[in-house]
């Protein structure tokens, strides 16, 4: 029997079965493509049911399984990648330190991922970076044996396996072109909707703790306007993605709304480390794509925002604070890596170690505080053994990071490396999903590429 076949260029060319099923793999292939449209059907129209019945609740839960059995992979992926901005006010009841929204629908994503894999042929090897990370978190568990206090390093336990659980699913799975794009943007929109929000409050005159600070702010749940910032980067990254790659003028309009929109949040919650990463992720457009007009352009958008920042904006450029104690903390911490700089001291153990050296520090902060850094942070928490396992993973994905259409996830990347500078977000839902998404788009890269060889 022939194989399929596809036009290019006015030709007709041969198509493997493998990339013929990469491209146009149905979503539910065991079930097929027409029971699973009647079944969506199906649960719409009971949804609409219930919602003329008055009850709105199910109605939207039975909407929700009908989207869900229609694009199971857009529809649960893409829900996280909206939802990952809330992370810090989605915790559910009244406690803000619960389990969160995002944890669950991650968890639903994964196994969703899971199953359409199997039941599609599309799942692979994981890329080579997921034996750096396997290794990051299973030597972070080895530390278990010798940690300063085991209850602290046990509550890092479940996060840390489910993130490199939902890493090794997720870029395992073969995703579609269009699979990519909608989770791509579902990210910018899941961003947009955080950005207005946060700033619309702040220029309400609420702000962060009564500083001149803004932040996303729901009730009495807070999210530090660092770790708000920061989550920012991968939506704007991806904004300034489809202003310069998109070939549709429709498309780079609502992506330059969207990227002053996102630019503006950032700026307004005077994160300065997320700054210095936003000014990362354009270097990397412009190291990558060179002088782009439309990258320029870009820039531009972002530079011309700085005229509407207040003036306490400017100055807290200033470092007047020593970086709110960053720099006295990072000081007193350096007496710490002879003795935990080799095997570390245990997950969550840094707070523990600096208590011992906090009165070193240049100007006293306290004695349980953070490592506010990656890099210092694992230095001594796992050690050099466990920082090179992280850094090996960093360098496995960014060297497959080459394609032009790969830079916004790419400068999405570095933009967090830049921002772990000053902030310990390793732990972080939205740091973990940026190499999730470049794994995957140059999973989908690569293939794409296979696909149009000849």
């Amino acid at each position: 029997m022939p194989s399929p076949a596809y036009r290019l260029c006015g030709q007709e060319r041969p198509v493997s079965g493998r990339a013929f099923a990469i491209t146009h793999a149905p979503e539910l292939q065991g079930v097929g493509e027409r029971h699973a449209l009647a079944l969506a059907c199906l649960a719409g129209a009971i949804a609409g049911a219930l919602a003329a019945c008055g009850e709105w609740l199910y109605g939207l839960a039975v909407l929700a399984a009908a989207v869900m059995i229609r694009w199971p992979v857009q529809s649960t992926l893409g829900a996280l990648a909206f939802l990952l901005p809330f992370d810090s006010v989605s915790a559910l009841g009244a406690e803000a330190s619960g389990a969160t929204i995002t944890r669950y629908v991650a968890g639903i994503a994964a196994a969703v991922l899971l199953g359409v894999g199997l039941a599609t042929r599309r799942l692979q090897a994981p890329p080579r970076a997921a034996l750096w990370w396997t290794l990051f978190v299973v030597w972070g568990v080895a530390t278990l044996a010798w940690t300063l206090d085991s209850q602290l390093a046990l509550e890092r336990l479940p996060t840390a396996i489910w993130l490199l659980l939902l890493y090794l699913v997720a870029t395992s799975f073969r995703l579609t072109k269009r699979e990519l794009l909608v989770v791509a943007a579902l990210t910018v929109l899941g961003g947009c909707a955080a950005a207005l929000f946060a700033s619309s409050e702040f220029l309400r005159g609420n702000s962060f703790e009564g500083t001149a600070r803004s932040s996303l702010m729901i009730g009495e749940r807070e999210t530090d306007p660092n770790q708000f910032a920061t989550s920012l980067l991968l939506p704007l990254s991806l904004a300034i993605g489809g202003m310069v790659l998109s070939r549709h003028r429709s498309v780079r309009m609502a992506a330059t709304v969207a990227t002053i929109v996102i630019g503006f949040a950032v700026l307004l919650t005077m994160s300065r480390g997320a700054l210095v990463a936003a000014l990362a992720v354009v270097l990397v457009y412009l190291w990558r794509m060179k002088a782009n007009p439309r990258v320029l352009l870009a820039l531009g958008c972002l530079a011309l925002l700085l005229l509407f920042m207040p003036h306490i904006f400017f100055e807290r450029l200033s470092l007047g604070d020593r970086g709110a104690g960053r720099w006295d903390i990072w000081t007193a911490s350096l007496v710490l890596v002879p003795r935990y700089g080799i095997l570390g001291a245990g997950w969550n153990n840094f707070v523990v170690a600096y208590t011992a050296v906090a009165g070193q520090a240049p100007s006293f902060r306290g004695y349980t505080r953070g490592s506010h850094s990656i890099y210092l942070g694992m230095l001594i928490e796992v050690g050099i053994v466990g920082l090179t396992f992280l850094f090996l993973a960093f360098r496995s994905q960014l060297r497959e990071a080459r394609h032009r259409l790969l830079v916004p996830y790419e400068a999405a990347c570095w933009g967090m490396l830049v921002s772990g500078v000053t902030l310990d977000i390793v732990w972080r839902k939205s740091f973990w999903f940026c190499w999730i998404l470049l794994a995957m788009a140059v999973r989908n890269q690569r293939e794409q590429r296979m696909e149009a060889t000849p």
